[in-house]
């Protein structure tokens, strides 16, 4: 059956779905903005936040556990193990869409024992069916003054570092350095995983 796409058509499914994600207690709805984007794209935008909502957070190590993925504890594992460990749990996570970024500071053993002490047993909310999702976890991007240290000694560019000059201590201010592992290049892309799925 075909939707019918009539302004007052889209005007009340809208609403619908508005009413639905306030049955499900979630308080004030985010908003587009008056005039922000076409109904169509509205409508879908609800479609995709009721989708989130409905979705029961999960453990991504519990998800790869009862997907086949053996994950020892990293003590169990020598490097070389660690290492290839390591790259077995980034594309299990890419096959559910979730995308590991700014890694390159870490060794193999250091960023395994990160996702399985904590990355993979957080609560996620995932949809690997839906396309259009994606699951991004930047090792630096949460706003610490750690993750800030370090943004700015591997990863910042000259531009980055002038703006953020200004704004901290220059006796706390790193210098910059060469990342010492490379590892970002090589790790799969929301880009990748959309294009092996189409």
């Amino acid at each position: 059956m075909a939707k019918n796409n009539s302004k007052e058509d889209i005007h009340n499914r809208i609403e619908k779905l508005k009413q639905q994600l306030k049955k499900q207690g979630k308080g004030n709805i985010i908003a587009l903005g008056e005039g922000g984007c076409s109904p169509e794209l509205e409508e879908k935008f609800y479609q995709y936040i009721l989708a989130f909502e409905q979705i029961e957070a999960v453990q991504l190590f519990e998800i790869l556990v009862n997907g086949g993925l053996e994950l020892p504890t990293p003590e169990k594992l020598d490097n070389v193990q660690i290492s290839k460990k390591l790259w077995q749990v980034i594309n299990g996570l890419s096959l559910l869409g979730v995308f590991l970024y700014s890694t390159d500071h870490l060794s193999d053993r250091e960023l395994y024992e990160y996702l399985w002490y904590d990355c993979l047993h957080e609560p996620t909310v995932i949809q690997p069916e839906n396309q259009d999702s994606a699951y991004h976890v930047d090792l630096i991007g949460s706003g610490s003054e750690e993750d800030l240290f370090i943004f700015l000694k591997y990863y910042a560019d000259e531009t980055d570092r002038k703006m953020w000059a200004g704004d901290l201590p220059q006796n706390d201010f790193p210098g910059s350095e060469k990342k010492p592992y490379d590892r970002d290049r090589l790790l799969p892309t929301r880009e990748n995983w959309r294009e092996a799925r189409c």
